[in-house]
């Protein structure tokens, strides 16, 4: 069981993540073991994030006042991170620089300073809330030859909702209070985790589900019958055409032609041909 929330899951703790429930971050919450050993991944993504974070600041003229180790607060584990010295765009006071790579095409609905989509943004607020800081800054190594500065603040009102929404939830994980399942969202996790829905919860949903599913399957089924009739019946129109018309000769009907011809494995088979209406088309 894990009682503190990632930055990143601060979007769905919230209800404003389009594709991840509230439910799906409690049930990663009871799964979780806390791992406290660096993977090697994490190491080699440390020591880029490094660079990249030198080479933001050179680019655009901020300085870095000292390197932020991840320390879990106000239940929210951050990511690694910079501490900015004050500057004139966070009004005289420290920043929080979280630094990122990804592909231009990938940045659709990012504008530069402060236009950052409302998902991803509530990452580096909550950020910037488990730091400490008023103000986050990110930096973007764009198509890893060229990098972008944002800026945010957080305002009060967001920080104590955020506070008290991971509180909420890590209360829950630690009750084993499960909230309301969400199907249009929770799907993958439903199929993935290893928690059972509690039916008291959700006994109403799943027997809708379970309706439509016996329904579909019925519908399956006779779609499948009838398409195994029709299968065979076309099957016999071929074989009693087959031995009207002898092999290699046509029949013309006028507006199709029809012959018998073997094919690659030496098995006769039939031929149709829908004959245009244009004269010219038959020489």
């Amino acid at each position: 069981m894990r009682e503190f929330v990632r930055a990143g899951e601060v979007a769905a703790v919230l209800g404003i993540d389009p594709k991840v429930s509230e439910w799906a971050i409690w049930n990663r919450m009871i799964e979780d073991v806390d791992d406290k050993d660096i993977s090697d991944r994490s190491s080699w993504q440390g020591r880029l994030a490094s660079e990249i974070a030198a080479g933001v600041a050179k680019d655009h003229g901020i300085k870095i006042s000292k390197a932020l180790e991840p320390k879990l607060a106000n239940g929210i584990m951050p990511p690694r991170a910079w501490e900015i010295a004050p500057n004139i765009n966070t009004n005289g006071n420290p920043s929080v620089l979280i630094v990122m790579q990804r592909t231009q095409q990938s940045l659709f609905g990012w504008d530069a300073p402060s236009q950052v989509p409302e998902k991803a943004a509530m990452r580096f607020i909550a950020s910037a809330i488990a730091y400490g800081y008023k103000y986050v800054q990110i930096g973007i190594l764009v198509d890893g030859y060229r990098s972008e500065l944002y800026r945010l603040e957080v305002s009060e009102d967001l920080q104590k909702t955020v506070i008290e929404k991971v509180a909420e939830m890590i209360k829950m994980v630690q009750e084993d209070d499960e909230p309301v399942v969400d199907y249009d969202r929770d799907s993958a996790s439903i199929r993935e985790g290893k928690i059972l829905v509690k039916a008291t919860v959700s006994g109403e949903q799943i027997n809708k589900l379970i309706e439509e599913w016996s329904n579909k399957k019925a519908e399956i089924s006779s779609l499948e019958n009838n398409t195994k009739a029709i299968k065979q019946r076309v099957d016999q129109i071929e074989t009693i055409l087959i031995g009207s018309i002898p092999e290699g000769k046509t029949v013309d009907t006028g507006t199709k032609v029809i012959g018998v011809e073997k094919n690659s494995k030496g098995k006769l088979v039939l031929t149709v041909g829908t004959k245009k209406a244009d004269a010219n088309t038959l020489f």
